[in-house]
C-alpha cells in the first residue's frame, strides 16, 4: 500500500479516535434536542467513529512491512470483533432510541437472548483488541504505550469500579489516536518509503 494511502487511512483513524474520546462530552452537552434526537445523534457519532477506526486499522496493519502471521491473524480477529461492535452501534443508534420512545421496558431490560448477545459482542470486542494489542507489542514497530492504552480501553468496561463517567471510550480513543498518529508521522511523504525506524517509542 502506498504511503500516501496509509497516511490518509491513519488520519481517518485519528478522527475516529478523537470522536470516540469526545463522544461522552457530546452526550453531556448536546442540548436543545428531545431524547430520541439526542440518542440518535450521539449514536451516529459513535457509529461513524467506529467505522473510521476500522479504516484506521488498515493503516496500522499496512504500516508493518512484514506483519507476520500472528499480526495478520490478530487483525482478522479484530476486524470480526469490530464488525460485531459496529453492528451493535447501528442498532444502538437507530433501533434503541425508538424502543425507548415506544417500548421503554424492552429497551431497559432486553429479554434473552438479546442480553446474552450484547454481552458476547462486547466480550469478543474486548478480547480481539487485547489480542491485537499484544501482537503490536510483539512487533514493536508502533508506540508501546499507545498499544497498551488501545487494548485496555475496551476492557475497562468490565472493571467493576464506578469512576463517575464512562472511561472506556476516552481511554480507547486516546490509544487509537496515539497509534494512528505514529503511523501518520512514519509516512511523511506520499512518494517516500515509510520511516519505521523511529516508530518504537512510548
Amino acid at each position: 500500500m502506498k504511503p500516501g494511502v496509509i497516511r490518509t487511512f491513519a488520519v481517518l483513524g485519528i478522527i475516529g479516535g478523537i470522536l470516540q474520546f469526545l463522544n461522552v462530552f457530546f452526550d453531556e452537552y448536546v442540548l436543545g434536542l428531545d431524547k430520541m434526537a439526542h440518542d440518535v445523534t450521539i449514536g451516529v457519532i459513535d457509529l461513524v467513529s467506529a467505522i473510521l477506526i476500522v479504516i484506521g486499522l488498515i493503516a496500522l496493519l499496512a504500516f508493518h512491512e512484514k506483519p507476520g502471521k500472528n499480526l495478520l491473524v490478530s487483525f482478522l480477529v479484530l476486524f470480526f470483533g469490530m464488525s460485531l461492535f459496529i453492528g451493535f452501534k447501528y442498532v444502538e443508534s437507530f433501533a434503541l432510541p425508538m424502543l425507548y420512545e415506544h417500548a421503554r421496558p424492552l429497551a431497559e431490560d432486553p429479554p434473552s437472548p438479546a442480553q446474552e448477545g450484547i454481552m458476547v459482542t462486547f466480550m469478543l470486542f474486548a478480547l480481539s483488541w487485547l489480542y491485537f494489542g499484544i501482537s503490536l507489542l510483539i512487533k514493536r514497530q508502533l508506540p508501546i504505550a499507545g498499544a497498551i492504552i488501545a487494548m485496555i480501553g475496551p476492557i475497562a468496561d468490565f472493571i467493576p469500579i464506578d469512576f463517575g463517567i464512562q472511561i472506556a471510550p476516552e481511554v480507547w480513543g486516546i490509544g487509537i489516536v496515539w497509534l494512528s498518529l505514529a503511523v501518520f508521522r512514519g509516512s511523511k511523504a506520499s512518494d517516500a518509503p515509510l520511516d519505521r525506524s523511529g516508530a518504537v517509542s512510548t
